[in-house]
């Protein structure tokens, strides 16, 4: 009423109002309950001056408005702060659920290519696992992979919700084994809301023909064989300081030619995928972090800069990794 007033025009002003609206770029603001509010408001541009009983309604709406507009502003408060949830597209009601991905803090350079032409999309949330945007049992994977024909070089990305307790996660990474699909790329965000992605190889299954050439890493295997083990317990704090002690590991293994070793990294079922996915982060910086420096003194190069795609890079690649496997393995339950 007082723009209006002071002699502007009435269409320039509704347009100015559609304007601003079209233009935000909050999802959470823009939808069918603002276009409802704002259509509203253009009408009431027209309509004469109301008595007492209209202006009571008018001031109750404005209210209303404020107080819904408070509680969005501390929802989206609390999202910036770390809650970071994500919405992908999916094929049924299930597979819409947000999923709430873990953060992973610290990562400094790290980044990895992946090649995802061959790949499957498995979710994970509230125990409900989704596969390819169909709710699956965890009975009937084996018989969904043979049915979409994948193979052992298929990559499994999994979408996890950080919550997710690791219990459900590995009746599907088992599953995963007994098929030998085992190509797993774990994803996450960066505390900058980047998207991270860690790949890693699950152990073969042991009652599997292919899974009989690993025996099982017990202290009492190790000892027998010369085997250095260092266990991480990744329902711990880690942290970055953890990856220093892995990197400080290698180092001492690489200046005395010690090529057998392996980091275990156990979990329990109560752990959160959170968890988890944090602490084999840091165990596997702290073999990167090793690798970083020695391209940089070979090659002038981070590791991260090798391109495994061409033939001179993948040399380099090996070059780097020589004598010093990523040698880390999943620990079996109990």
């Amino acid at each position: 009423k007082q723009m209006i007033g002071q002699g502007y025009s009435l269409v320039a002003y509704q347009t100015l109002l559609l304007r601003q609206l079209i233009s935000n770029n909050s999802y959470g603001l823009v939808n069918y309950f603002n276009l409802s509010f704002i259509k509203k408001r253009i009408t009431m541009m027209k309509i004469q001056k109301s008595g007492s009983v209209g202006k009571a309604k008018v001031f109750a709406a404005v209210v209303t408005v404020a107080i819904f507009s408070l509680l969005v502003m501390q929802c989206n408060s609390k999202m910036d702060a770390q809650e970071v949830s994500m919405m992908e597209p999916a094929e049924n009601n299930k597979a819409e659920e947000e999923v709430s991905f873990p953060v992973l803090t610290e990562i400094g350079a790290y980044r990895v290519k992946v090649d995802l032409s061959d790949a499957m999309n498995l979710r994970i949330v509230n125990d409900v696992l989704t596969i390819d945007g169909k709710e699956t049992d965890i009975e009937e994977v084996a018989s969904v992979l043979e049915q979409s024909g994948v193979s052992g070089a298929t990559v499994m990305v999994l979408t996890i919700d950080k919550d997710q307790k690791m219990g459900f996660v590995r009746e599907v990474q088992d599953a995963l084994r007994w098929s030998d699909t085992r190509r797993v790329l774990y994803r996450a965000v960066s505390s900058e809301n980047e998207q991270v992605q860690l790949p890693i190889m699950l152990p073969p299954d042991p009652d599997k023909i292919t899974g009989r050439k690993w025996p099982k890493v017990t202290d009492e295997f190790a000892r027998s064989n010369g085997l250095k083990i260092m266990k991480v317990r990744v329902g711990e704090d880690l942290g970055v300081d953890y990856q220093q002690k892995v990197y400080s590991l290698l180092n001492t293994y690489a200046s005395e030619g010690y090529k057998s070793y392996v980091v275990s990294v156990k979990f329990e079922d109560d752990d959160t995928f959170q968890d988890y996915l944090s602490g084999l982060f840091y165990v596997s910086m702290g073999f990167d972090q090793l690798y970083d420096e020695r391209a940089r003194s070979m090659f002038g190069k981070s590791f991260y800069d090798l391109d495994k795609s061409d033939p001179e890079g993948k040399k380099q690649y090996h070059a780097v990794r020589e004598n010093t496997p990523k040698a880390i393995s999943i620990a079996e339950k109990g």
